[in-house]
């Protein structure tokens, strides 16, 4: 809940309408969410129109361990990655990091998960 309003805050101002203007119908972004499978239950839709989620590990089946696998595998796997669920401050320095550390999914992610790296 702590980084839901931050970042639709971010995303509608992206999209050119920061509140409180109105996000007109049929303007949205595709918010892509890295949940594994392993936490499927925190799946969810999102509860503005402006924003779909979408989550691209799930689409191709990852669990954590395939997610620290490819990490490891492409040499950024450090020795206490985060789990999100346990980030328990509220400071805006966890928003921060984040977004400093933040890549587009490259590309090859599937074929990287059919040769098996786990």
């Amino acid at each position: 809940m702590y980084l839901i309003r931050p970042v639709g805050a971010v995303i509608r101002s992206l999209l050119g309408y920061p509140h409180p203007r109105r996000v007109p119908d049929g303007v949205y972004a595709e918010h892509a969410i890295g949940l594994s499978t392993d936490e499927l239950r925190r799946a969810r839709a999102a509860k503005v129109a402006y924003i779909r989620n979408v989550f691209p590990l799930l689409a191709i089946g990852w669990t954590r361990a395939d997610c620290e696998a490819y990490l490891a595998h492409r040499g950024l796997a450090t020795a206490a990655l985060v789990r999100t669920a346990r980030v328990g401050t509220r400071g805006s320095h966890v928003v921060s990091q984040r977004a400093n550390h933040a890549h587009e999914l490259p590309e090859d992610l599937p074929e990287v998960h059919e040769e098996g790296v786990q």
